[in-house]
């Protein structure tokens, strides 16, 4: 949602009218809403292929070679068929905002490092599950909260910096904080580079993804409590990967809607 806010505040007129456009024209309220639309593809999950969020791209900290390959069909992939039915205005509007709104998630699920690798050990060959299985000792973040107790839910929450949702609403409760914090990335992130921007290959986000939970994200020992440096990495990090997401975000949307 905060990678979502961010793209809307970098639209263009045509695509941002384009976009409501689309949100409208099924009468799914509140899925209506930008930010709220880039949740539709949790809250529906049951009614499709799970593994479009993510990719599994294995690697071993050793160095040694694995033979894991991730499975053929995976976020990268998802991109590339919802572009497409997004991009082909033959296709009725109900078929486009569904691709719309299965986009406005997966892209921000690319973009969030642990969606992109697997750690292999030989006592789990065939990987942790993008850090679901990589557990993390007992942790008081420095927001007062307790970290999550595995690693993929840690980088979920941005190392953290995700505001607390307990509200009687949950989607309002959760538009209220994606604000908060995309304004908190957008005054603390560091700004992307032209070419970083220009780089639309979703397989590329990837293996950006990866090289990152390569270099941070797995620079911690498994069931250790996570130290005030590896927080303070691993925020930056979160936060330079959700702000290039949202600037990458609009940039898609405006290429295919915004001429």
């Amino acid at each position: 949602m905060a990678i979502a806010e961010i793209a809307l505040e970098n639209l263009n007129p045509k695509a941002s009218a384009e976009v409501q456009r689309l949100l409208n024209c099924d009468n799914q309220p509140p899925y209506d809403d930008m930010l709220i639309a880039a949740t539709w593809a949790d809250d529906t999950r049951k009614q499709y292929n799970a593994a479009w969020h993510y990719i599994n791209l294995h690697f071993r900290k050793d160095g040694r070679p694995t033979a894991n390959r991730p499975a053929k069909e995976n976020v990268v992939t998802a991109i590339a068929k919802y572009r497409a039915v997004l991009a082909d205005r033959a296709n009725s509007d109900p078929e486009r905002a569904e691709a719309l709104r299965y986009l406005l998630h997966f892209i921000g699920d690319i973009h969030q490092p642990l969606h992109c690798a697997a750690l292999d050990t030989d006592e789990r060959k065939t990987g942790d599950r993008g850090g679901n299985l990589f557990k993390i000792g007992d942790t008081t973040l420095p927001n007062g909260r307790r970290a999550p107790k595995n690693l993929h839910a840690l980088w979920d929450s941005a190392v953290g910096l995700a505001f607390d949702t307990r509200k009687k609403d949950a989607h309002e409760g959760s538009r209220r904080a994606a604000l908060l914090l995309a304004k908190y990335v957008e005054h603390n992130a560091a700004r992307p580079s032209r070419n970083d921007l220009r780089v639309e290959d979703p397989s590329m986000w990837a293996q950006e993804g990866v090289n990152i939970a390569r270099s941070t994200a797995y620079d911690l020992d498994e069931g250790q409590p996570l130290t005030a440096d590896y927080v303070r990495k691993g925020q930056q990090a979160a936060m330079d990967r959700i702000e290039l997401a949202g600037l990458r975000l609009a940039r898609f949307l405006n290429g295919l809607l915004g001429r």
